[in-house]
């Protein structure tokens, strides 16, 4: 318990010391998104109606009920990188757009319930009838198959980036050795 004190305590400070308008990891995440946008462009189709396209994909967005093709201004409540490159070249304000959840205010609301410290064991007044019960773990039950190795990653995470296949005979990208048709011929 003197753990969670102390950890409520700190980022209740880490919260007041923020000078965002998000706590700092969505402040982060926005940036990062920000950079991601960069380069994309943006076709206005009504006052709130957007084609964004980005690569060779085209998203479309529509910023007054904040939906994106992409799923992620809907999924995280937060502007996505195409939502952002709208509100880039249209000067409007990112943080319109974020969830109240991520705002500093409702961080600091958070840690505004004091954790009250327990007094120690030797002061505690146990009934006997409670004190007789003995409470046991729970039996793990195994779940069939194989145990899996690493976690699920999320739909805002960056996974790495593949790499494109080379061939083996003439060097060139996008085929292997198999499917070479620049093979050498045998004399």
């Amino acid at each position: 318990m003197k753990m969670i004190g102390r950890w409520n305590n700190t980022n209740r400070n880490e919260a007041i010391a923020t000078g965002t308008t998000l706590s700092t990891k969505y402040e982060h995440l926005m940036r990062e998104k920000m950079k991601e946008s960069q380069g994309m462009m943006v076709v206005p189709s009504m006052e709130y109606l957007y084609t964004v396209y980005d690569g060779g994909k085209r998203h479309i967005v529509n910023m007054r009920d904040r939906i994106c093709t992409c799923r992620q201004f809907q999924m995280d409540v937060m502007p996505c990188k195409h939502a952002l490159a709208i509100v880039r070249k249209y000067y409007m304000s990112e943080y319109e757009y974020c969830s109240v959840y991520y705002k500093k205010d409702n961080l600091l609301n958070t840690y505004e319930v004091p954790v009250y410290p327990i007094p120690d064991e030797s002061i505690w007044e146990i009934p006997p009838d409670v004190a007789a019960d003995i409470v046991l773990p729970p039996k793990e039950k195994i779940k069939p198959g194989r145990p899996q190795k690493i976690r699920y990653k999320n739909g805002g995470e960056s996974r790495p980036k593949k790499s494109r296949i080379t061939c083996g005979v003439c060097g060139q990208q996008d085929h292997n050795r198999q499917t070479c048709i620049n093979i050498p011929q045998a004399t």
